[in-house]
């Protein structure tokens, strides 16, 4: 697939829509069965990979549906008085989606990512995001990520909080970081 420049935009579009609605509504996760907490930090080390992380898949089953792991990254190098000469640091949409399009919005989503190129790992906790149309899918961004070459590409391993307590991890390899400009 080529990526256009109204690919990057559109994405980009959707991002900051999703952390401003996400900051503007300040929502807590929907119960879905009984109250419970949901820690801010998942990881007591965010740049420490969870254990058996070379095994994770992209992939995982919720309730009999599979459900997949999808991403987007990219540094902005846009011409712009606050923009630093060697652009600014990564930004990522994460997705997951349920291949049959059974509902899972509002059931599940990432509390963390970690990327890792090379020998260097970068992590970061997510909130949880308001539920927001379609139900088959569940979308998660993040901004402030290391400045790594954008032909670089990178493995995202994340971490997903369902009902009950469900918790798994999805991992998908060879990730491109992408230049906008």
């Amino acid at each position: 697939m080529t990526i256009r420049p109204w690919h990057i935009l559109i994405l980009t579009g959707a991002a900051l829509l999703t952390t401003s609605i996400l900051f503007a509504c300040k929502k807590e996760p929907q119960a879905i069965d009984e109250p419970r907490e949901t820690p801010s930090e998942p990881a007591e080390e965010p740049n420490l990979l969870p254990a058996g992380a070379e095994g994770f898949s992209e992939s995982m089953l919720i309730d009999d549906h599979t459900v997949h792991l999808e991403t987007f990254l990219w540094r902005d190098f846009m011409p712009g008085p606050e923009t630093p000469a060697d652009g600014r640091a990564l930004t990522g949409v994460l997705r997951l989606v349920a291949e049959d399009q059974a509902h899972i919005n509002g059931l599940v989503h990432i509390n963390y990512v970690w990327l890792v190129y090379e020998d260097e790992v970068w992590g970061v906790a997510l909130p949880a995001p308001a539920p927001l149309d379609p139900v088959y899918q569940v979308e998660q961004s993040f901004t402030g990520g290391p400045r790594w070459p954008t032909s670089a590409v990178v493995d995202v391993i994340v971490r997903v909080e369902g009902q009950y307590d469900l918790i798994d991890y999805l991992r998908i390899n060879s990730q491109p970081i992408h230049r906008t400009q």
